[in-house]
Protein backbone atom coordinates (compact mmCIF):
# COMPACT_ATOMS: atom_id res chain seq x y z
CA UNK A 1 0.00 0.00 0.00
CA UNK A 2 2.89 2.39 0.73
CA UNK A 3 4.06 1.95 -2.84
CA UNK A 4 0.69 3.15 -4.19
CA UNK A 5 0.69 6.15 -1.87
CA UNK A 6 4.16 7.14 -3.07
CA UNK A 7 3.10 6.89 -6.71
CA UNK A 8 0.01 9.01 -6.13
CA UNK A 9 2.12 11.77 -4.54
CA UNK A 10 4.25 12.03 -7.67
CA UNK A 11 2.93 15.07 -9.67
CA UNK A 12 3.72 13.40 -12.99
CA UNK A 13 1.55 10.43 -12.06
CA UNK A 14 -1.58 12.31 -10.99
CA UNK A 15 -4.51 10.83 -12.86
CA UNK A 16 -8.17 11.82 -12.56
CA UNK A 17 -10.20 9.56 -10.23
CA UNK A 18 -12.65 8.85 -13.06
CA UNK A 19 -10.16 6.56 -14.82
CA UNK A 20 -10.58 2.81 -14.19
CA UNK A 21 -7.99 1.29 -11.84
CA UNK A 22 -6.56 -0.90 -14.61
CA UNK A 23 -5.83 2.13 -16.80
CA UNK A 24 -4.29 3.98 -13.88
CA UNK A 25 -2.09 1.02 -12.99
CA UNK A 26 -0.98 0.56 -16.59
CA UNK A 27 -0.23 4.27 -16.99
CA UNK A 28 1.82 4.34 -13.79
CA UNK A 29 3.71 1.24 -14.87
CA UNK A 30 4.55 2.84 -18.23
CA UNK A 31 5.77 6.02 -16.53
CA UNK A 32 8.00 4.02 -14.20
CA UNK A 33 9.41 1.97 -17.09
CA UNK A 34 10.05 5.19 -19.02
CA UNK A 35 12.02 6.65 -16.10
CA UNK A 36 14.07 3.47 -15.72
CA UNK A 37 14.83 3.39 -19.44
CA UNK A 38 15.79 7.08 -19.44
CA UNK A 39 18.15 6.51 -16.51
CA UNK A 40 19.65 3.48 -18.25
CA UNK A 41 20.24 5.38 -21.51
CA UNK A 42 21.83 8.34 -19.74
CA UNK A 43 24.12 6.15 -17.67
CA UNK A 44 25.10 4.21 -20.81
CA UNK A 45 25.97 7.43 -22.60
CA UNK A 46 28.16 8.60 -19.72
CA UNK A 47 29.89 5.21 -19.50
CA UNK A 48 30.46 5.14 -23.28
CA UNK A 49 31.90 8.63 -23.26
CA UNK A 50 34.27 7.70 -20.46
CA UNK A 51 35.46 4.59 -22.33
CA UNK A 52 36.05 6.27 -25.68
CA UNK A 53 37.63 9.45 -24.41
CA UNK A 54 40.67 7.71 -23.04
CA UNK A 55 43.14 10.20 -24.51
CA UNK A 56 44.75 12.29 -21.85
CA UNK A 57 47.07 15.27 -21.96
CA UNK A 58 50.50 14.54 -20.56
CA UNK A 59 53.60 16.58 -19.84
CA UNK A 60 56.58 16.22 -22.15
CA UNK A 61 58.56 14.92 -19.17
CA UNK A 62 56.13 11.96 -19.02
CA UNK A 63 56.70 10.96 -22.66
CA UNK A 64 59.02 7.91 -22.92
CA UNK A 65 62.50 8.73 -24.20
CA UNK A 66 62.14 6.45 -27.26
CA UNK A 67 59.05 8.38 -28.35
CA UNK A 68 60.48 11.81 -27.52
CA UNK A 69 63.82 11.13 -29.28
CA UNK A 70 62.06 9.87 -32.40
CA UNK A 71 59.80 12.94 -32.44
CA UNK A 72 62.67 15.41 -31.93
CA UNK A 73 64.72 13.73 -34.67
CA UNK A 74 61.82 13.87 -37.16
CA UNK A 75 60.64 17.40 -36.24
CA UNK A 76 63.58 19.40 -34.84
CA UNK A 77 61.88 22.75 -35.55
CA UNK A 78 58.62 21.93 -33.76
CA UNK A 79 57.27 24.54 -31.32
CA UNK A 80 54.19 24.78 -29.07
CA UNK A 81 54.16 21.02 -28.55
CA UNK A 82 51.23 19.42 -26.73
CA UNK A 83 51.31 15.70 -25.93
CA UNK A 84 48.51 13.18 -25.44
CA UNK A 85 48.57 9.51 -24.55
CA UNK A 86 45.97 7.36 -26.28
CA UNK A 87 46.00 3.78 -24.99
CA UNK A 88 49.58 2.67 -25.81
CA UNK A 89 50.24 5.36 -28.44
CA UNK A 90 51.23 9.01 -28.19
CA UNK A 91 50.23 12.03 -30.23
CA UNK A 92 51.79 15.45 -30.42
CA UNK A 93 50.19 18.61 -31.78
CA UNK A 94 52.75 21.24 -32.74
CA UNK A 95 53.65 24.01 -35.17
CA UNK A 96 56.41 24.39 -37.73
CA UNK A 97 56.64 27.76 -39.51
CA UNK A 98 53.17 28.70 -38.20
CA UNK A 99 51.56 25.62 -39.77
CA UNK A 100 49.72 23.11 -37.56
CA UNK A 101 50.90 19.51 -37.40
CA UNK A 102 49.87 16.39 -35.55
CA UNK A 103 51.84 13.17 -35.34
CA UNK A 104 50.98 9.79 -33.80
CA UNK A 105 53.75 7.52 -32.52
CA UNK A 106 53.70 4.06 -30.97
CA UNK A 107 55.43 3.30 -27.68
CA UNK A 108 58.64 2.35 -29.54
CA UNK A 109 58.82 5.75 -31.27
CA UNK A 110 57.64 4.59 -34.70
CA UNK A 111 55.66 7.26 -36.52
CA UNK A 112 52.23 5.88 -37.32
CA UNK A 113 50.64 8.93 -38.91
CA UNK A 114 51.51 12.56 -39.62
CA UNK A 115 48.99 15.26 -40.52
CA UNK A 116 49.84 18.83 -41.45
CA UNK A 117 47.95 21.89 -42.61
CA UNK A 118 48.99 22.98 -46.07
CA UNK A 119 48.10 25.77 -48.47
CA UNK A 120 45.72 25.02 -51.36
CA UNK A 121 48.59 25.83 -53.74
CA UNK A 122 50.54 22.88 -52.27
CA UNK A 123 47.95 20.33 -53.44
CA UNK A 124 49.05 18.08 -56.32
CA UNK A 125 47.76 19.19 -59.73
CA UNK A 126 45.69 15.99 -60.04
CA UNK A 127 43.87 16.80 -56.77
CA UNK A 128 43.23 20.40 -57.84
CA UNK A 129 41.82 19.16 -61.17
CA UNK A 130 39.55 16.67 -59.38
CA UNK A 131 38.26 19.44 -57.09
CA UNK A 132 37.58 21.72 -60.09
CA UNK A 133 35.75 18.92 -61.88
CA UNK A 134 33.70 17.51 -58.97
CA UNK A 135 33.42 20.33 -56.40
CA UNK A 136 33.58 23.51 -58.48
CA UNK A 137 30.75 25.22 -56.57
CA UNK A 138 32.18 24.46 -53.13
CA UNK A 139 34.54 26.75 -51.25
CA UNK A 140 37.66 25.19 -49.71
CA UNK A 141 37.99 25.95 -46.01
CA UNK A 142 41.02 23.85 -44.98
CA UNK A 143 43.51 21.38 -46.48
CA UNK A 144 45.53 18.74 -44.65
CA UNK A 145 48.26 16.47 -45.97
CA UNK A 146 48.24 13.08 -44.28
CA UNK A 147 51.03 10.51 -44.36
CA UNK A 148 50.08 7.10 -43.02
CA UNK A 149 51.36 3.60 -43.69
CA UNK A 150 53.78 4.82 -46.36
CA UNK A 151 50.99 6.51 -48.32
CA UNK A 152 50.04 10.16 -48.70
CA UNK A 153 46.55 11.56 -49.11
CA UNK A 154 44.90 14.95 -48.74
CA UNK A 155 41.84 15.86 -46.68
CA UNK A 156 39.98 18.84 -48.07
CA UNK A 157 37.32 20.59 -45.99
CA UNK A 158 34.65 22.24 -48.11
CA UNK A 159 32.40 24.92 -46.66
CA UNK A 160 28.78 24.27 -47.57
CA UNK A 161 25.50 25.90 -46.61
CA UNK A 162 24.45 22.70 -44.82
CA UNK A 163 27.70 22.26 -42.89
CA UNK A 164 31.28 21.36 -43.65
CA UNK A 165 32.10 18.41 -45.87
CA UNK A 166 35.38 16.51 -45.76
CA UNK A 167 36.71 14.68 -48.82
CA UNK A 168 39.96 12.70 -48.91
CA UNK A 169 41.94 12.53 -52.15
CA UNK A 170 44.85 10.31 -53.18
CA UNK A 171 47.80 12.00 -54.86
CA UNK A 172 46.40 11.02 -58.28
CA UNK A 173 43.15 12.91 -57.59
CA UNK A 174 41.02 9.84 -56.91
CA UNK A 175 38.89 9.60 -53.78
CA UNK A 176 40.77 8.08 -50.84
CA UNK A 177 38.82 5.38 -49.03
Amino acid sequence: MNHKKRLNKDPELKIPNSFPNRVVSLYKLLIIKHRIMKAFILSSLFAGTALFSCAQNIRQADVPSLVLNSFQKAYPNAVDIEWEKQLSNYSAEFEISNMDHEVWLDEKGNILKHEEDIQISQLPVAVINSIKQNYAAAQIDDVDKVEEGGKTYYVVEFEKWSGDKYVSFNEDGSIHK
